[in-house]
């Protein structure tokens, strides 16, 4: 992991997940998966990952 400088130590470093719509279909894994590998090749920890919006499409199990 990086060592942040000093006055960015303090910091909370979030991601937002908005509208992920998975919905059981292959594109919709493949961009979530492309996300979560962008954020977990970050050079630092996140301190949360908050997801909000229609996490599910239409509402119907994946």
């Amino acid at each position: 992991m990086v060592q942040l400088p000093p006055r960015l130590a303090d910091m909370i470093v979030t991601a937002h997940l908005g509208d992920t719509h998975l919905d059981g279909e292959q594109r919709s894994a493949d961009r979530t998966r492309a996300v979560m590998d962008y954020l977990n090749a970050m050079p630092y920890d996140l301190d949360a990952v908050v997801a909000t919006g229609d996490v599910a499409d239409h509402g119907l199990p994946c």
